[in-house]
């Protein structure tokens, strides 16, 4: 077998197999509010090679005491679309932190939400599910 055969099979199976070039996905910013304040903000990308990710940024944008958190959710992406893993970061005020959550494969559908803890009785103030295929 020549060597120009082996690099074109040794890409193509890397390819089949995941190993190939990482796609990343830019999403965000997502964002909570209360009371006319924005209490959470999030921003990242997201995407699929060897492994599965989520890159990103959690702002706390107002010292009030409260504090915020996100999670990442990796689903499968075939039917029936169930939670294979989900990660949460600790919980961080009056600050920017950069967190990254990972899934060993590379098939998932990602999903993130960034939360504000707001202290019983008051639920949680969170941003919508941003859904990266």
């Amino acid at each position: 077998m020549t060597k120009t055969i082996r690099v074109i099979l040794g890409a193509a199976l890397a390819l089949l197999l995941g190993a190939g070039p990482a796609a990343a996905t830019a999403w965000g910013p997502i964002d909570s509010w209360y009371n006319g304040h924005r209490v959470v903000k999030a921003w990242g990308d997201a995407g699929h090679g060897s492994t599965s990710w989520n890159n990103f940024y959690l702002q706390d944008p107002i010292n009030d005491g409260n504090t915020v958190y996100a999670k990442t959710r990796f689903y499968s992406s075939w039917y029936p679309y169930s939670l294979l893993y989900q990660r949460t970061t600790p919980e961080i005020e009056n600050t920017t932190r950069y967190f990254s959550h990972t899934a060993p494969g590379s098939y998932y559908t990602i999903k993130t939400i960034a939360c504000a803890e707001m202290g019983w009785p008051v639920p949680d103030s969170c941003s919508s599910w941003v859904i990266i295929p």
